[in-house]
């Protein structure tokens, strides 16, 4: 686990480098995390000009949004279609 904080680390979003270095604790890399943020510009669009793949989390979205996670029960469905898909693109 790992908590960054502009004031810990003195960058915040939407500057890639408060990714950079929540992945640099964790000891992944942008391909290996999704990002899940709910503001579209400074954090969603943010993370993916990191190189994460990201969804904006919005309870009020429809369900078939591209790329917005409306429920927490959604998540697990989510990564297995985003792993289906890398497997795919290999």
């Amino acid at each position: 686990n790992a908590i960054v904080l502009p004031s810990s680390c003195g960058v915040a979003k939407p500057d890639p480098r408060i990714f950079h270095t929540a992945l640099e604790h964790l000891e992944v890399s942008p391909e290996a995390a999704l990002y899940i943020g709910d503001r579209e510009v400074d954090c969603v669009d943010a993370a993916r000009a990191a190189g994460l793949r990201a969804l904006r989390y919005d309870p009020s979205a429809g369900r078939q949004a591209p790329n917005v996670l409306t429920n927490w029960g959604e998540l697990t469905d989510r990564l297995e279609r985003m792993g289906e898909a890398g497997r795919a693109g290999r």
